[in-house]
């Protein structure tokens, strides 16, 4: 019988938060791969765990920032982060 071991994915740090992608997550570049996190602002600067790993992209969340965005505010649902409804509310529009 095979055992799979997964493997430790890597911390990259203090990584420019570029964009805004789709699902509420935002897009970041590590050494030109593309990085969707999650709970990130466009202009944050963050720690970031991977979470998964693919040929032409990654997935990560966010574990530390060290600068946040002037474009992030206070979501006004109390539940934001939890239901899942709104994606966007820690950012201004």
């Amino acid at each position: 019988m095979r055992r799979f071991v997964k493997k430790a994915l890597p911390l990259f740090e203090n990584v420019a938060i570029t964009d805004a992608g789709s699902e509420g997550k935002s897009v970041a570049k590590v050494n030109d791969m593309v990085v969707f996190v999650q709970n990130a602002v466009p202009g944050d600067v963050a720690d970031l765990q991977l979470v998964m790993k693919k040929k032409n992209f990654a997935e990560a969340r966010a574990v530390k920032f060290h600068e946040f965005s002037d474009k992030r505010t206070k979501p006004v649902c109390s539940h934001f982060g939890i239901c899942g409804g709104c994606k966007w509310q820690n950012m201004g529009y």
